[in-house]
């Protein structure tokens, strides 16, 4: 093992100083009884185990490189395995390992995308330039760069690291087929739609930081039907999700969804709030431990600090909807007056107003005179008649 590069514990592997030892060597290392023979059942659990600390990692210390190391190394492992015939390495299983790995990637590509944009603008304004300048100065030194690259190595060594550049996934884009293939296999087993609620969520914000709105709405929606189901009608996780689905509409312009969403995420946690001041709130249906149970004093005060907080945000967001509400609607009314006024609905009469007000377009012309309409007199000309000779031969 350690001939091939594997980092094995001395005090686990009576073997390893044996070139032949026999561990198995998975993703990320040799696990092995102390008489070097091979344990499936305890390498499944260790991945399992290295799943939940990446999953740890990033909701807690918030470091995403080690969540995205330890989730990789847990979802090749599992993968060897499952490909291996191990029955145990069933699709939740596995669904669940690239949930997390998705998860990770997607911190990781939106942390860097973060950084980069706070080190541009510090740089531009260390400098006393706009962002933009500071952008075009960049490029500009690219090219330049790129032409003496160009000049030293030849046009056919830029033209394949172009190639390669183009052939190199991003995270981003390896986070979405990750969480893409965990919310397909969740959809084919059917066993755990709370943990498929957590993927399309993520899918939702993945696609929100893509600019892909439509389809963030889209899973967002279909995240709050999961939700719905399984969970009771006061659950936090409600509120979250509406909360989302209502800055989604807000992305498109829709402010009247965005309200109405915004509306029904503040009427949950007032209600959980009642629930708490009364002492009757329950853990979630989606906790991982004492799911459903009654929450002790200690967590109730927790969560009716924490609820409170989010509470007083969405009636902040709730005013400046009905703001933007109420000039979208300024705007439609100001509108339609305009277009009924030079379509001449302001002459018209008590029993075509209903009329007017329905036409989106102009409304017929009307005479305004009694004296009858005599006709123009029509003036024919006729048009000069040519004749031209044929040539005679």
């Amino acid at each position: 093992c350690e001939t091939r590069g594997v980092t094995l514990d001395r005090t686990r592997c009576a073997r390893v100083r044996v070139r032949s030892c026999t561990c198995v060597r998975s993703a990320f290392g040799a696990m092995c009884d102390g008489d070097g023979t091979t344990t499936m059942t305890r390498t499944m659990d260790d991945a399992m185990a290295m799943c939940a600390e990446a999953r740890a990692a990033l909701g807690g210390a918030g470091d995403v490189e080690r969540a995205i190391a330890l989730s990789a190394r847990a979802l090749e492992a599992l993968v060897r395995l499952s490909d291996g015939g191990n029955d145990g390495v069933d699709d939740v299983t596995l669904a669940r390992a690239h949930a997390v790995y998705g998860e990770s990637l997607f911190a990781g590509a939106r942390a860097a995308n973060a950084v980069f944009g706070d080190k541009a603008t510090e740089d531009a304004r260390a400098k006393g330039t706009r962002l933009e300048d500071a952008d075009e100065e960049e490029c500009e030194s690219e090219r330049e760069g790129d032409d003496g690259a160009g000049d030293a190595n030849g046009a056919g060594a830029d033209g394949e690291d172009e190639e390669d550049d183009d052939d190199e996934e991003t995270d981003m884009e390896l986070a979405w087929k990750m969480l893409e293939n965990a919310r397909v296999m969740f959809e084919e087993d059917g066993s755990a739609p709370l943990e498929l609620a957590d993927v399309l969520e993520n899918l939702g914000e993945l696609n929100t930081e893509q600019s892909q709105f439509e389809a963030a709405l889209t899973d967002y929606n279909a995240a709050l039907v999961l939700l719905e189901t399984h969970l009771d009608a006061t659950d936090r996780r409600l509120a979250s999700a509406l909360y989302s689905i209502s800055m989604a509409h807000q992305l498109l312009d829709a402010n009247d969804a965005a309200l109405a969403a915004n509306t029904r995420a503040l009427e949950i946690c007032e209600a959980r709030i009642a629930e708490c001041k009364a002492g009757t709130a329950r853990v979630s249906k989606g906790a991982s431990q004492n799911a459903g149970e009654q929450m002790s004093p200690e967590a109730t005060m927790r969560e009716l600090e924490q609820i409170m907080g989010v509470a007083a945000d969405l009636k902040e967001r709730q005013e400046e909807l009905k703001e933007l509400v109420g000039a979208d609607n300024s705007t439609r009314e100001a509108l339609k007056q305009a277009f009924m006024a030079i379509g001449g609905g302001a002459n018209a009469g008590p029993t075509s107003s209903a009329a007017a007000e329905e036409s989106a377009g102009f409304a017929a012309p009307r005479l305004t005179s009694s004296l009858p309409v005599q006709a123009a007199p029509v003036r024919v000309q006729a048009a000069p008649v040519r004749v031209q000779a044929a040539p005679v031969r």
